[in-house]
């Protein structure tokens, strides 16, 4: 069936407000929406995914019998460029693989809705931006991620300068984007911004 939604693909760097925003389209206009994130937990518990990460990184990964523990895995890979991008050559052909079958299935959906969202922090570093006709970027102020960091995700403020300093910077992430929202407000605040994207493209209206 041919598809008859768009594909946008929403990203932005940790703390931003994309998950808030997602959840929005998603509860509010009845949006389809798959994050990339919970799909790499999935991934991390298929049997060839686990025997190829044991085979990478040893079975010091595992928290449970051929179980990976993703803490122990994060431990090993974060600050290390080549183990993190070892990992990701293993699960980020298997993450776009589900995502593009999701997405297959979404779009041919006779719902009426006008486009089905692809959440990834990783959008703009992966196959997955390929799937996207359209780019989505959730945009807030330094400061104000730093501090969402460290107060309902409970970091150091080093450990939130840490994440926040192994991401793209903004201006990489504008150069890409068909749309750029503020996320540095309230959650209401953004809410309004995604209410006048869904009502503009119900109009037919071009982004501005």
């Amino acid at each position: 069936m041919k598809p008859n939604k768009r594909v946008i693909g929403l990203t932005g760097t940790i703390a931003s407000g994309k998950s808030t925003a997602a959840r929005y389209f998603a509860r509010q206009y009845g949006i389809a929406v798959t994050d990339a994130d919970r799909v790499g937990h999935a991934v991390l518990q298929e049997p060839a995914v686990v025997e190829a990460l044991v085979k990478e990184f040893g079975p010091g990964i595992c928290g449970w019998p051929r179980q990976i523990s993703r803490q122990k895995l994060g431990q090993l890979v974060f600050g290390d460029a080549d183990k993190l991008a070892r990992l990701n050559a293993i699960t980020h052909p298997v993450i776009c693989r589900r995502i593009a079958e999701w997405a297959a299935v979404e779009q041919a959906r006779p719902d009426g809705r006008p486009f089905i969202i692809i959440e990834a922090i990783e959008l703009l570093r992966s196959e997955l931006k390929k799937l996207a006709d359209e780019v989505w970027v959730v945009y807030a102020d330094p400061a104000i991620r730093q501090q969402r960091l460290t107060d309902s995700r409970g970091l150091s403020a080093e450990a939130a300068r840490q994440r926040l300093s192994s991401q793209w910077d903004d201006a990489m992430y504008r150069a890409c984007a068909t749309r750029v929202l503020d996320g540095s407000g309230s959650p209401e605040q953004l809410e309004r911004q995604c209410d006048a994207i869904y009502r503009e493209l119900l109009s037919g209206a071009k982004p501005q």
